[in-house]
């Protein structure tokens, strides 16, 4: 299994911590494949992985808050996520995508690997899938999904919609049949870890749903989720 992820400057922490927490519960970081949106990202993360490439040069290099709002900063970074994942999969067709701000807590290659349908965390109480972590496989049905023309063409428009909504939009109009929602206990999105306190069993922790860069690195190091201070 691949792993694939992308981030500009704002994110170099984000990123470093997550590579951390692989290396801690003993995933390879030769295969993450992180496309970086700036020069400072890549001189930063190819240090940790030799498949760590300069996707395209944005001008813009800060941290972006998560927003629903139209042709915001973070919508013009996020337009780059499917691309980034497409060219990536056509490569490695067994493929995680992750957000930066998401941790390992246990090794889950054994339980995501190999499977026929596409797998996604839920989002839940917000939408069914999480478009910030999923699997891909080499399955007609998936190679179906990320060649769809429709969803391309949405991901164009991108200011109507996330890409978070249209991958719902896609999912549950053409692709129920081959799509997986993984367990939210093995697999906490931030309102199940920190709100619910759903945490015994997770294999990872994506501390979504907490808005703004300093508090997000508060929760993490409040739960003993930030390594920089640690070597590898």
């Amino acid at each position: 299994m691949k792993f694939v992820t992308f981030l500009n400057s704002g994110c170099i922490d984000f990123c470093k911590n997550m590579l951390f927490s692989a290396h801690k519960v003993g995933i390879n970081l030769s295969d993450f494949h992180i496309a970086c949106l700036d020069k400072k990202s890549f001189e930063e993360i190819k240090k940790y992985t030799a498949n760590a490439f300069i996707y395209t040069d944005c001008n813009i290099s800060s941290y972006r808050c998560w927003s629903e709002k139209i042709n915001t900063e973070f919508r013009q970074i996020m337009k780059h996520k499917f691309l980034i994942v497409k060219k990536i999969y056509e490569k490695h067709k067994n493929l995680c995508y992750l957000d930066t701000d998401i941790v390992f807590l246990k090794n889950p290659i054994q339980i995501l690997k190999d499977k026929s349908n596409i797998l996604f965390q839920s989002d839940l109480p917000g939408l069914p899938l999480c478009a910030g972590f999923f699997v891909l496989n080499d399955s007609k049905r998936c190679n179906d999904f990320m060649h769809d023309k429709e969803l391309e063409e949405m991901i164009k428009n991108y200011s109507s919609n996330g890409d978070q909504i249209i991958f719902n939009i896609i999912a549950d109009k053409k692709y129920r049949d081959c799509i997986e929602v993984l367990s939210e206990e093995k697999f906490p999105n931030g309102h199940v870890f920190y709100e619910k306190n759903i945490k015994d069993g997770a294999y990872i922790v994506h501390n979504n749903w907490i808005v703004g860069k300093k508090l997000k690195i508060q929760y993490m190091k409040n739960n003993n989720l930030w390594f920089l201070n640690e070597k590898f």
